[in-house]
C-alpha cells in the first residue's frame, strides 16, 4: 500500500527561511499529526534537497532577487511539473496538494490535476498586497501576480485556507470552503523568561519594515520622550542599521543591525513590549497578520501597537498589550508615557499573559483538528 502524502508548493525559501516559511513548516506539523507524508517543492533553499522529520523538500534553486525574476517565474512552473510527476510516479497520486503564494501560473497547473485525477487542492494565503508596499506600485510584477491570482486564479475545486476575516471574507464570497487559521507558530521553538529585573522596562522592534511597518514613526515617538521618561526605557532595534535612524542614536536606544534569529528569539524573551505601527486602513493590513506579533507572544512579550488586521480578536489592552489609538507618533508618544509609570508586578503579569495568549491562539496543534475536519469534507 502506497503511503499517504501532501505535495505543499511554495515561492519560499525553506525550511525556516522568513515569516511565510515559519508558517509553511506549521502546516507540515499539522499534516504529520494527521499521518501524512510531506513533500514540499520550493523555489529556493540553502540545499538542493533535505529531510526534516518526516517531511522532504525540494528546491528549484531559482534567484529570486535578480533581473531574471520573470524568467524564473515560468521555470519554477516546469519545475514543479517536473517534481510533481516523478513524485506521482514513484508514490501514486497525493492526497491533497497546497499551493501558497500569489502564483497564477502554478496555480492553474495544480487545478489541471486536481480535476483530471480528483486530487484535493488547498491555497494559502497570507497577504494581499497594496501598491504602497511597492516602489513600482500597481505596475509591479508581484503587485500584478497576487491581485490576478486573488481576485480570478485561486477558484474551484480549490479549498482556501486564509490568514485573517478580510481574506476569509474575500473567499467566501466566491463561493470557496474557506478555513480561517492565524499566525501559526510551534510553541516548543520558543522559550519564556519571566520578568526578574525591576529596573528599565525594555523594548525592542524586530524584523525589516520595508513599507509595512513605520518603524520611522515609532523612533521619532521615541526621540520626542522627555529625557527623564526616555531614561526609564532601554530601546533595542534589530533588522535596520545605524543609518535607517537620521539624527544622533541616544544612549537608551540600542540598533544591533541584521543578526540571527536565535538572537531575535532571545532578546524577545528578555524584553517586556515589542513595538509594532502599521496603517489599519491599508488592505495589506487588514488582509494579512503580522507574524511578529505571534512570534513575541510566544516568546512572552506583550505588545505596544495600534490595532490592526485581526490583532483586537487576540490583545486585549493592559492584559497582554497597550493599544495605541491611532497609527501615529504622537498616539505611540502617549501610551510610551503611559507605559513608563507601570510598575514591576503589572509588567510582569502581562509578560506572563502574553506567553498564555501564544499558546492559546498561535500553536500548531491548537488546529489540528480544525484542518481534519476541513480535509474531511
Amino acid at each position: 500500500m502506497k503511503e499517504k502524502y501532501v505535495i505543499v508548493i511554495s515561492w519560499n525559501g525553506f525550511p525556516q527561511q522568513g515569516a511565510a516559511s515559519f508558517r509553511e513548516d506549521a502546516f507540515s506539523h499539522i499534516y504529520e499529526d494527521l499521518g501524512y507524508r510531506v513533500y514540499h517543492i520550493v523555489r529556493g533553499s540553502a540545499r538542493r534537497f533535505g529531510h526534516r522529520r518526516r517531511m522532504a523538500y525540494v528546491s528549484a534553486n531559482l534567484e529570486g532577487n535578480s533581473w531574471k525574476k520573470l524568467q524564473n517565474y515560468f521555470r519554477f512552473r516546469d519545475k514543479v511539473e517536473w517534481i510533481t510527476k516523478r513524485l506521482i510516479r514513484k508514490h501514486g497520486y497525493p492526497s491533497l496538494i497546497q499551493t501558497v503564494g500569489q502564483y497564477p501560473i502554478t496555480i492553474a497547473l495544480v487545478k489541471q490535476i486536481a480535476m483530471e485525477h480528483g486530487v484535493k487542492i488547498v491555497h494559502d494565503q497570507g497577504e494581499w498586497y497594496s501598491a504602497c508596499e511597492f516602489t513600482l506600485g500597481c505596475f509591479d510584477y508581484a503587485y500584478v501576480l497576487c491581485q490576478y491570482a486573488t481576485r480570478f486564479a485561486v477558484r474551484k475545486p480549490y479549498s482556501v485556507t486564509v490568514v485573517s476575516r478580510y481574506l476569509e471574507a474575500h473567499y467566501r464570497s466566491l463561493g470557496l470552503r474557506t478555513l480561517r487559521i492565524p499566525a501559526l507558530m510551534n510553541i516548543g521553538e520558543y522559550g519564556y523568561i519571566p520578568r526578574h529585573d525591576i529596573g528599565k522596562i525594555v523594548l525592542v522592534y524586530a524584523g525589516s519594515p520595508a513599507k509595512k511597518d513605520y518603524l520611522w514613526m515609532i523612533v521619532e515617538s521615541f526621540m520626542r520622550l522627555d529625557r527623564k521618561i526616555r531614561h526609564r526605557f532601554v530601546f533595542h532595534i534589530y533588522g535596520v542599521e545605524h543609518s535607517y535612524i537620521k539624527s544622533d542614536i541616544p544612549d537608551e536606544m540600542i540598533v544591533h543591525g541584521h543578526v540571527g534569529r536565535k538572537e531575535v528569539l532571545l532578546q524577545l524573551q528578555r524584553s517586556d513590549f515589542s513595538l509594532l505601527l502599521r496603517p489599519s486602513e491599508e488592505r495589506y493590513t487588514k488582509a494579512g497578520f503580522p507574524s511578529k506579533v505571534a512570534e513575541a507572544m510566544m516568546c512572552g512579550c506583550a505588545m505596544l501597537c495600534n490595532y490592526s488586521s485581526d490583532l483586537e480578536l487576540y490583545l486585549q489592552n493592559n492584559y497582554n498589550a497597550c493599544i495605541c489609538d491611532e497609527c501615529s507618533s504622537a498616539s505611540m508618544q502617549k501610551t510610551l508615557e503611559k507605559i513608563s509609570e507601570y510598575p514591576h508586578e503589572k509588567l510582569s503579569n502581562m509578560k506572563k499573559n502574553a506567553r498564555i495568549t501564544g499558546e492559546t491562539y498561535f500553536d500548531y496543534r491548537r488546529y489540528i483538528e480544525s484542518v481534519r475536519k476541513f480535509l474531511s469534507l
